[in-house]
């Protein structure tokens, strides 16, 4: 109970602190989520625009956390005023609020899941130290293997490309399915290894 009036509050709270981006926001949850049918294909071609483009420059990594940085604090100062300007919410329809209620709730339950996980790792690290050191160190190796074993800028624009063309795979339940047919294959795999004799039965036989 307690949780979900946080939520709720942290969700009044962003509502009103992203009223000038709520234009954006909703055009953003439009194109993560496949609305159109040519979405991914846009999502795909910008990603490899900008992985090229940083690839061609290749640039220093402070001069990129730079520039990404400047990026940022540009948008969130030009993006409320020029959402004002060109849209001035006279095309703000009530389905297009309930969209933008949808993605503040979510932004909040992705911050308070966020939240939650810091507490359990902390509080998996205070009561079991060893399973916790044994399994932080373990990812740890296994991240540093990947990134020795792949080029690590081709690596990232994996991730990144993941990671924006997820909701719309979950929407469109590709990942649901692709669970669905991993988990028969595997149903099936387990039924048949007990349903074939065991070796010792065979020589008997």
């Amino acid at each position: 109970m307690e949780v979900s009036n946080s939520q709720e509050k942290r969700a009044k709270s962003l509502r009103r602190e992203l009223e000038g981006w709520r234009e954006v926001l909703v055009a953003c949850h439009s194109l993560l989520s496949w609305d159109k049918p040519y979405y991914p294909a846009i999502i795909f071609s910008a990603t490899s625009v900008v992985f090229l483009l940083i690839w061609y420059l290749d640039p220093s990594l402070l001069t990129l956390l730079s520039l990404f940085g400047l990026l940022i604090t540009l948008a969130d100062y030009l993006v409320p005023q020029i959402a004002s300007l060109v849209f001035g919410g006279q095309s703000w329809t009530g389905a297009e609020e309930r969209r933008y209620e949808q993605v503040v709730s979510w932004i909040a339950c992705a911050a308070g899941g966020f939240c939650c996980s810091a507490k359990t790792f902390t509080t998996f690290k205070a009561n079991r130290p060893k399973m916790y050191f044994m399994c932080v160190s373990g990812v740890l190796l296994t991240t540093a293997w990947l990134g020795s074993s792949l080029n690590n800028f081709f690596l990232t624009y994996c991730i990144v490309l993941s990671v924006l063309l997820l909701p719309g795979l979950r929407k469109q339940g590709v990942i649901r399915r692709q669970v669905a047919v991993l988990g028969s294959f595997v149903s099936g795999f387990i039924g048949s290894r007990e349903s074939s004799p065991a070796p010792q039965d065979k020589k008997k036989q």
